[in-house]
């Protein structure tokens, strides 16, 4: 099927009328020429999208969400696509709510569903609220039973909304095909207008038929499908090289074109980070630097006085701010090259 797909891109059924065309003539060089550049393009193609379906495929794997569920008086952690309506889900901060849950029993809990809603502030949480496949436990604990799986779920409505959509044609294929449809009608026409000015003029209408046919193989351009191929090929190469997946070549194209991006910033534009920077003690003015949620940096500060009080002050602060906290940070491992916050940002941010 993705062979098929690239072959039915116009200028590529130009080329395989001209391959037909030119088998007839017994011209096998020009055969040879035409198959090749259409193999090239077909393969450069195919490739393009395997490569970024196994790019996508383990971005799901990584992102794919577990769950800690009880069975059978047991509990134990499943993928969370073996989720079946009823079964009981235990939730905890920093979990990845795996599909639409009622809440049975909630402590303190805060769901963050900015991937959902927008809303950059996350949502608290009681029995028997709903919470969203797709959201994020930002703090606290929660016992749900599953009511919503898979498409049915909120987060797969969605889904099934945007899949509903036919893809269209990026501007780069609408002139191809036009080009396409004037190159084959110009082609024709001259050399169905050169086959009658011959026979006017008494020539063999075998000789007329060959020469027709020889002119319509002759306007072809067999180089400009690879060409295009070729020059979206190293486009989607630099942007694989800045992360940028490109499931279709024509969308290289596409997104050269854009001149205004519209977005949610929550997260995207912005980095979602909270970063505690001032510390006030009674009686001085502290600056804490570092960025993000990595243990480093420094508290700099000058206190308004002389002695140790500011300093006990100080420490007294920040344990109280560590004890009278739900929050966790995780360290670097294989899939996250930074640290992680689990709970509450605002919370982890004291930490850090």
């Amino acid at each position: 099927m993705r062979i098929v797909a690239q072959l039915k891109d116009p200028m590529i059924l130009l080329l395989l009328g001209a391959a037909v065309l030119t088998a007839t003539l017994r011209d096998f060089t020009d055969l040879t020429v035409i198959l090749v550049v259409v193999t090239l393009n077909t393969a450069v193609g195919v490739i393009q999208e395997l490569r970024a379906e196994h790019a996508l495929a383990a971005l799901r794997r990584l992102a794919a969400p577990q769950a800690r569920v009880v069975r059978s008086g047991r509990t134990r952690m499943i993928v969370a696509a073996e989720l079946v309506p009823g079964d009981l889900v235990l939730l905890e901060a920093g979990d990845i709510v795996p599909a639409d849950l009622q809440l049975l029993e909630a402590v303190r809990l805060q769901a963050d569903e900015a991937a959902l809603t927008g809303e950059s502030v996350p949502v608290e949480k009681d029995a028997p609220d709903e919470v969203f496949a797709g959201t994020v436990i930002t703090c606290g604990r929660g016992t749900a039973v599953t009511s919503r799986t898979g498409m049915d779920s909120a987060l797969g409505r969605i889904a099934r909304l945007l899949s509903g959509q036919q893809p269209r044609q990026t501007p780069l294929q609408r002139r191809l095909r036009s080009l396409s449809r004037i190159l084959s009608i110009v082609a024709i026409v001259l050399s169905a207008v050169v086959a009658i000015a011959g026979l006017i003029r008494g020539l063999p209408l075998p000789d007329m038929l060959v020469t027709a046919v020889s002119l319509t193989v002759a306007a072809v351009p067999e180089s400009l499908p690879a060409v295009v191929t070729l020059a979206l090929a190293v486009g989607a190469h630099r942007m694989a090289r800045r992360s940028a997946v490109v499931r279709q070549l024509p969308a290289v194209e596409t997104l050269g074109s854009v001149t205004v991006v519209a977005a949610d910033k929550t997260g995207t534009l912005t980095e979602g980070v909270m970063l505690a920077e001032r510390v006030w003690t009674p009686t001085a003015e502290y600056i804490a630097t570092g960025d993000g949620y990595a243990p480093d940096g420094a508290v700099l500060g000058d206190p308004r006085q002389d002695g140790d009080g500011d300093r006990e002050s100080l420490v007294r602060l920040l344990r109280d701010v560590v004890l009278c906290n739900d929050a966790e940070l995780r360290p670097p491992d294989g899939d996250h090259p930074g640290w992680l916050p689990l709970g509450d940002p605002t919370e982890a941010a004291l930490i850090a």
